[in-house]
């Protein structure tokens, strides 16, 4: 692997291949250019490099980085479950978990309350999934410990709530009949606080189930489908709102940000967040801003 050191972005070469690196606003950035390695594509390289740099400096950059391709990325090569000749768009992961503003919270959640963007010929109703995805901004869990709780997580003497498992999907499946009992990612045990309107929302979700049933389900009574609410849910309600394209993950990321902002200790929200490493919260919630004054003498 080749770089140039000279400023923020770096241009990277591996097999040959052109990339850029370069962090703005805490967000990391690894854009393929789609170049080879050659003069002519180090200098057409380089010309983006600049552009970027600029438009960072002026306030002008593109987090979609489709500003700065000759054509939108596509593959339209046919992949297993693809159909052919359909064209698919990708979105890099670090885009589709940018954190949501409280406001954008706020407008999500109303939209699926009163159901503004559902089909009248829908099987279901949006506001179905409300307590689910409340509960998602609420905890900050990871999609697989969100959707595995089960009613004895729940303390409500002790108002707790207890992160000691998943529901874990298989490899390339995502539905109910696919998903395995499994501990957490990185294998502790944490105990969660309830807030008021998270103990209102796990209360009402418990009442009448057994200790082992699932808080949150679908529809149809089954584990929920992350990759399915997306697709039917979520994606249209944020188009329909204007707001760029986010996955549910996105909440987990927008719980971490809040919490360091509203100025809890970073090694608490480590915790909160089930992180092995207080190097993995840093590296992804705390961000780089200017201070507004020196520290005194």
């Amino acid at each position: 692997m080749t770089q140039n050191k000279r400023g923020s972005i770096q241009i990277v070469s591996r097999s040959d291949r052109l990339y850029l690196h370069f962090t703005t606003s805490g967000q990391r950035y690894r854009f393929s250019l789609d170049l080879n390695k050659t003069k002519a594509g180090m200098k057409k390289a380089q010309t983006i490099a600049n552009t970027i740099e600029l438009d960072i400096i002026s306030g002008n950059f593109d987090p979609g980085l489709d500003k700065y391709r000759d054509k939108p990325r596509a593959v339209t090569t046919p992949t297993v479950g693809e159909k052919k000749g359909k064209t698919v768009y990708k979105t890099s992961r670090k885009q589709n978990r940018l954190p949501f503003s409280p406001e954008e919270i706020e407008l999500i959640l109303n939209a699926l309350q009163t159901n503004q963007f559902c089909s009248k010929f829908s099987a279901f109703k949006h506001s179905h999934y409300v307590p689910f995805v409340s509960t998602a901004f609420l905890l900050g869990l990871r999609n697989a410990e969100l959707i595995g709780l089960q009613v004895k997580h729940c303390d409500f003497d002790r108002r707790t709530v207890e992160i000691s498992s998943t529901l874990a999907r298989t490899k390339n499946c995502t539905n109910a009949k696919a998903r395995v009992r499994k501990s957490t990612k990185t294998g502790n045990i944490r105990f969660l606080p309830m807030s008021d309107r998270l103990y209102d929302i796990l209360l009402t979700q418990c009442q009448g189930k057994g200790k082992e049933d699932l808080i949150f389900t679908s529809h149809k009574g089954l584990a929920i489908d992350d990759k399915t609410l997306q697709k039917r849910v979520l994606k249209p309600i944020l188009k329909a709102l204007g707001l760029a394209e986010r996955d549910l993950y996105a909440a987990r990321h927008s719980f971490g940000s809040r919490a360091i902002e509203q100025g809890i200790p970073v090694n608490q929200v480590s915790a909160l967040m089930g992180h092995s490493n207080i190097e993995t919260t840093m590296r992804n919630y705390i961000h780089n801003r200017m201070p507004d004054k020196l520290p005194d003498l």
